[in-house]
């Protein structure tokens, strides 16, 4: 039997490629802890992976919540590898209003750079 995820990596494992594009979500199990990150069985996601065809390349995304369920954090992942290149983070006032985002990208393969930094 194969797993979801092996049978997403299998896509790319043969001469003639299936899809040009393979995703994956997780939520109640984690196949990469990083962070915080941890199953979650309310419905919210902890974990998505994808993988195209042109770079052939598994990467991810984590995801963290604080209290109150309100998504904080993706961390990525490049080859199972955690990166600062495409993170996220959030912060939130009392009310639930966004406060602050923070997002990262990968500008060239040694370094990430913050893109946009939004405070209310």
């Amino acid at each position: 039997m194969v797993s979801d995820l092996e049978a997403v990596l299998l896509l790319f494992c043969t001469k003639t490629l299936k899809d040009l594009f393979s995703f994956k979500i997780n939520y109640d199990q984690v196949e990469n802890p990083v962070g915080n990150v941890t199953g979650l069985h309310n419905g919210n996601i902890s974990e998505t992976y994808w993988r195209t065809a042109s770079s052939n390349i598994k990467r991810s995304y984590g995801y963290e919540y604080d209290n109150l369920n309100r998504f904080t954090n993706a961390i990525y992942l490049k080859s199972d590898a955690q990166t600062d290149a495409y993170n996220e983070a959030l912060t939130y006032d009392a009310n639930g209003n966004i406060l602050t985002l923070a997002s990262r990208c990968d500008m060239c393969s040694f370094r990430s750079s913050l893109v946009d930094n939004y405070r209310s």
